[in-house]
């Protein structure tokens, strides 16, 4: 059934890429499945629903290999009415997008099923609740390897401690045959891992790193086998056990530390971002993670909703760009379900959370959903290139120590043979850089520098030319000294300016808003942003603007003086003052600008004009200061310098320079208070933070020294086990406790190197 269905969407190719694909199937009852046409089950399941769309994740226990990954990818070849799939091999699960008119998430999941993919469907994903985790095959196999092995070692105790007496042959023959028994479980249970991957190695006509392992166990059991029922003798099925038990002992270490490292960031509190929440009539900033289910929150134009919410206001205009690709914003009436990930479009709205805030969920779509694939993800390309010679160099060195040592001393051979194939492994070699990065990434999310994904630390370290915007990133609107110049307002005036400007998040306007407060709530209409402009509406039938002259266009907008700056007031077409705001540059840029020019090659793009210029007088050369730049204008600026062949670093705040943060090799955002933030950017990194940003720097460039010293380590590791193993002074079960050690240091040795290195570069 599985072949027909790959067979008629020209899906054959499944079948080559390994000798066993896939999973079991099983026979598919549909009706089992009618649940899911349920609306409350279906919306506690999915992760957005739409007219056109639908996005869901399932957990899928049975991928395990690469034709897995290869199919399920490819679903949309299956039906029509799948859009995209994507699966997360570590945490082995699917983002599955389809068309919610062509297709449902019964036929999907019975879809999935037919194919041998049951998706892991239980109350907890309805309900909630967490449900407790069963213990994975890894930790089983290894309590089988535990038990068999220490059971092998009592029954071998008597050939031990015989002193050169002999065991009678009816007690040896009866140990030995349990010990066989014993075994057997080791073999074809705890051990089948490295036969598989081995033998999928070998099909595909590559070395992979489980070949010398299996491959020497394979020799340890056959042996063993041999010597006991043909020669009356012990074998070395004790040295088997041993050897199988700490090498998984090893592998659940690295599992857990990599589990801690590569996943921590999708546990904790991810954005640096705030929501303003409303409590009465008072709105107050929380931090993301302290919001609960039933808040009211206040949402501005082009604010991120962090959380399934219900729409409280009359109508607003969502943008699911974000999480669907589709940039046609959808029109949202009161009652109606706003799901996370969307973008307000338009006058600010109140909404109420239904479910918890779920980072790992914004952090998946970062990463996914983001049309920024400039860093590539991959980070094993050295690694790789490293097995790929590794493996048949030491097959190469344990023939040829077998074939000596069968002319020196034959009893010697098996152990040499087998131990060269266990301690010379490459796992530390391909530990190294994941480990070094990923542990970085987590060391800088602590201190609230957030980087999209771990090669990114790579990316930065190649940087050698920074552009900052200015204006709310350098820059930092003093609430406390806005002066406003002009007509005198009204009190209704004033609350228009407060009103309109309470919709934008954009810092200039938040400034204005805090510091023209008022007791009326008007309503406005025809909410308008324009980036890097100014923002309109209609207030009580009063057209307002607050903007740049040039978004003005007012009756008597020549009589304004363009080498002001400031931000300019408007309504029913008549410029009535500016708002003057006093900008100071953060605190520590100073000494920040002092450090990195003798470094890298500072430039400096402002949508303002030049009336602070004197502020960067010996921290960036004059020519590198670049005014009333527009949005594109920063995009081609950074363009420009990346055909110079520079590695340009985007620093900006995320409002007015997204183009250019897509454009440069890393982009970083810098962000206040406000839970806004560009999907264009690498790095997402609190205001406080930038004065850190050449420590930052320093510390993603001292990375890639610790990964050659762990490349050292490993190789030293390597060569010191090899000399013992040549001149047959190790045994295989020594080697065994060996290999994984080796891998456990290393990991050890890049940890330790870079929390010193982080306590060096304080952030």
């Amino acid at each position: 059934m599985v072949f027909e269905i790959l067979s008629s969407s020209d899906l054959d190719n499944y079948y080559c890429l390994n000798e066993f694909p896939g999973a079991k199937n099983e026979s598919i009852d549909p009706g089992k499945y009618d649940f899911l046409t349920d609306p409350q089950i279906i919306s506690s399941l999915v992760q957005y629903q739409g007219k056109e769309l639908t996005r869901v994740t399932f957990d899928i226990p049975t991928i395990h290999c690469s034709s897995c990954i290869w199919l399920l990818e490819r679903l949309h070849k299956l039906n029509t009415g799948i859009i995209s799939s994507t699966v997360n091999f570590p945490k082995k699960q699917i983002m599955v997008s389809f068309d919610t008119a062509k297709y449902s998430l019964k036929e999907l999941v019975i879809l999935l099923a037919s194919i041998g993919y049951k998706p892991d469907l239980n109350l907890s994903h309805i309900s909630g609740t967490k449900k407790e985790k069963s213990k994975s095959l890894l930790t089983i196999q290894l309590g089988v390897a535990g038990f068999c092995f220490g059971n092998i070692m009592l029954f071998s105790f008597p050939e031990y401690l015989s002193l050169g007496i002999p065991l009678a042959p009816e007690y040896s023959m009866m140990f030995s045959y349990l010990n066989i028994g014993l075994s057997l479980p080791i073999v074809f249970f705890s051990a089948k891992d490295y036969f598989i991957s081995a033998f999928k190695s070998l099909h595909s006509k590559s070395l992979s790193i489980d070949v010398p392992i299996a491959l020497g166990a394979s020799v340890l059991f056959i042996r063993s086998v041999i010597d006991i029922i043909f020669y009356n003798q012990a074998g070395y099925l004790d040295s088997l056990a041993g050897l199988i038990f700490f090498l998984l002992i090893g592998k659940w270490f690295q599992n857990k530390t990599y589990q801690s490292i590569s996943f921590d960031r999708d546990y904790k509190s991810y954005f640096p971002i705030s929501v303003s929440v409303k409590r009465g009539k008072t709105v107050t900033n929380i931090s993301l993670s302290n919001l609960k289910i039933g808040d009211t929150l206040l949402i501005r134009n082009n604010e991120l909703i962090p959380a399934d919410s219900i729409l409280q206001s009359d109508n607003a205009l969502i943008d699911f760009s974000f999480v669907t690709g589709e940039a046609e914003p959808i029109q949202k009436n009161k009652g109606d379900l706003i799901y996370a990930g969307g973008k307000l479009h338009g006058t600010h709205i109140s909404v109420k959370t239904i479910k918890d805030v779920s980072q790992s969920y914004l952090t998946q779509l970062w990463n996914e959903v983001s049309p920024k694939h400039k860093i590539d993800k991959n980070i094993s390309h050295i690694t790789n290139t490293v097995s790929r010679y590794f493996t048949p160099t030491i097959l190469a060195i344990s023939l040829i120590a077998a074939i000596a040592w069968w002319f020196i001393d034959k009893t010697q051979v098996i152990n040499v043979f087998t131990t060269i194939l266990i301690i010379a492994c490459p796992c530390a070699l391909a530990l190294t850089v994941p480990f070094t990065y990923g542990n970085a990434l987590r060391i800088l999310g602590k201190k609230r520098i957030y980087l999209k994904h771990a090669n990114v630390v790579e990316a930065i370290s190649k940087i050698d030319t920074i552009v900052f915007d200015k204006t709310g990133t350098l820059m930092i609107n003093d609430i406390k000294s806005i002066v406003y110049a002009g007509d005198s307002l009204s009190e209704k005036e004033k609350a228009m300016v407060h009103q309109l400007t309470q919709n934008s998040i954009h810092p200039q306007s938040i400034a204005i808003s805090r510091n023209t407060p008022t007791q009326k709530s008007l309503k406005v209409d025809l909410f308008e942003e324009t980036i890097g402009m100014g923002i309109k509406g209609n207030i009580s039938g009063n057209s307002i603007k607050i903007g740049s002259t040039a978004f003005l266009n007012a009756n008597n907008v020549s009589a304004i003086d363009n080498n002001i700056n400031g931000t300019w007031l408007c309504i029913n077409n008549e410029v009535k003052g500016q708002f003057i705001v006093k900008r100071n540059l953060r605190k520590g840029l100073k000494n920040m600008f002092r450090r990195l020019k003798n470094k890298y090659h500072l430039h400096l793009l402002s949508g303002d004009n030049d009336t602070q210029k004197d502020d960067f007088d010996g921290l960036i050369r004059p020519e590198n200061l670049v005014f009333n730049q527009s949005p594109s204008d920063k995009l081609d600026y950074v363009s420009s310098l990346k055909n110079l062949q520079k590695n340009v670093l985007m620093v900006g705040d995320g409002l007015n320079d997204a183009g250019a943060l897509l454009e440069s090799q890393v982009g970083m955002a810098v962000t206040d208070e406000t839970n806004q933030f560009s999907p264009a950017c690498d790095v997402i990194i609190e205001g406080d933070k930038l004065k850190s940003l050449p420590n930052i720097l320093a510390f993603c460039k001292r990375q890639k020294w610790i990964v050659y010293a762990g490349f050292v380590i490993s190789i030293a590791y390597n060569i010191i086990g090899l000399s013992f193993a040549l001149q047959g002074l190790l045994s295989p079960i020594i080697a065994a406790i060996l290999m994984p050690l080796s891998s456990i240091t290393v990991v050890l040795a890049c940890i330790f190197l870079s929390q010193v290195t982080a306590h060096k570069y304080r952030f």
